[in-house]
């Protein structure tokens, strides 16, 4: 009897699904699904929030958000200046977490409104 993927994991070739081959062939379809799931919030971001769950405390923030995720290329020449005369390496900026970026963009004074 073959299994949900034909005789692929029929691992003896008896033609017969043993039990342990049933389950390497679940633990195969898990692993997949859980990999596409990993790839679609990657690439899309998690499609179970709404903007009703996304709470934003002030305006300021929301700017600092949205600044935060922009590469090194996307900032313009004041502001590298501004975060390189605070002590930050730009060759660095791509690799800082949220809270790091945050960090240095408030060391450099700048705003999150731009």
């Amino acid at each position: 009897m073959a299994g949900l993927l034909g005789n692929l994991f029929d691992l003896n070739h008896d033609g017969k699904m043993s039990t342990s081959e049933k389950v390497a062939e679940i633990d195969f379809i898990m692993r997949a699904a859980k990999k596409a799931e990993a790839d679609k919030i990657a690439a899309f971001g998690r499609m179970d929030e709404t903007d009703d769950d996304l709470e934003v405390d002030d305006e300021a923030e929301l700017g600092m958000n949205t600044f935060i995720s922009c590469d090194v290329d996307d900032l313009d020449d004041e502001q590298v200046e501004a975060l390189a005369d605070a002590g930050v390496d730009m060759d660095d900026w791509d690799y800082m977490d949220d809270d790091e970026k945050m960090e240095a963009m408030e060391d450099a004074g700048i705003d999150g409104d731009w």
